[in-house]
């Protein structure tokens, strides 16, 4: 968004610095480097205790290529989306 060329039109450039201006802090870091969570293969060490039971809590990753795996399944958190990545043999 913020480099120039016909890529994004001025008025997404200029949304998206606006963004960054007002939001939290910890979201625009989410926005930069988002977390990544492994959820092919939850168990229930460090698991969250609800009313409903356990819920499994993933370890987060930095977003990194060598984080992925041919057989897992991923959810990116960007701060305002949330991308799920099924590799190809998951």
């Amino acid at each position: 968004a913020f480099r120039l060329g016909s890529s994004s039109r001025l008025d997404e450039r200029c949304f998206a610095m606006q963004q960054f201006k007002v939001m939290p802090l910890s979201l625009a870091m989410l926005s930069v480097y988002p977390k990544m969570y492994p959820i092919h293969d939850l168990s229930d060490e460090g698991a969250i205790q609800t009313k409903a039971g356990l819920v499994a809590k993933p370890p987060i990753y930095h977003l990194s290529g060598e984080k992925l795996s041919r057989k897992g399944i991923f959810l990116m958190d960007t701060g305002h989306a949330f991308y799920i990545w099924v590799a190809r043999d998951a």
